[in-house]
């Protein structure tokens, strides 16, 4: 297990990919969008904070930031998964309608080198370009599906001194 580790950490370094986590699982049927970090699955047209979603492990030991729980080895990105036993498969839009690109970027990409799955992944904020994305994946049939999601900086959501149940 360890010898597969060390390769699988290899290659990704190699191809100028960082190691950042284990993947998901899929859904059986159909597609969703499911949040890394808090390992649930996310209703379409859902509204998240920038800081739910990440390109690494967030809570795995070592990173530098206050984020509570415990490392699950997992990434932490916004996953737009179908059941669809595909590889390279899906696209995510911006808010404007443009791509966002494969592999990396500032301060969002995406990463599809995943079975039935295509992560929106953040290294940065994303105050300038916080709006309503959307992912497009075929289902197990596939025919492809449009979801989306509402991100927002996570101090650009709220009035001062106001709540959502204000």
């Amino acid at each position: 297990m360890l010898l597969w580790l060390f390769l699988l950490s290899l290659v990704l370094r190699v191809s100028g990919q960082p190691f950042f986590g284990s993947l998901p699982p899929r859904p059986t049927t159909g597609v969703r969008l499911f949040l890394g970090e808090e390992n649930v699955t996310i209703a379409n047209f859902s509204m998240i904070a920038a800081g739910l979603f990440h390109d690494t492990d967030i809570d795995e030991p070592g990173n530098a930031v206050s984020v509570g729980g415990s490392p699950d080895g997992q990434n932490d990105g916004l996953w737009c998964q179908s059941s669809l036993y595909q590889n390279m498969i899906g696209t995510w839009y911006y808010p404007d309608g443009t791509t966002v690109p494969l592999g990396s970027g500032s301060p969002l990409f995406a990463n599809n080198t995943a079975t039935g799955q295509i992560g929106l992944l953040r290294n940065g904020g994303i105050g300038g370009i916080q709006g309503l994305y959307s992912c497009v994946i075929p289902n197990e049939e596939g025919i492809n599906q449009t979801l989306y999601v509402a991100a927002y900086g996570n101090t650009d959501f709220y009035d001062t001194g106001k709540t959502p149940n204000d």
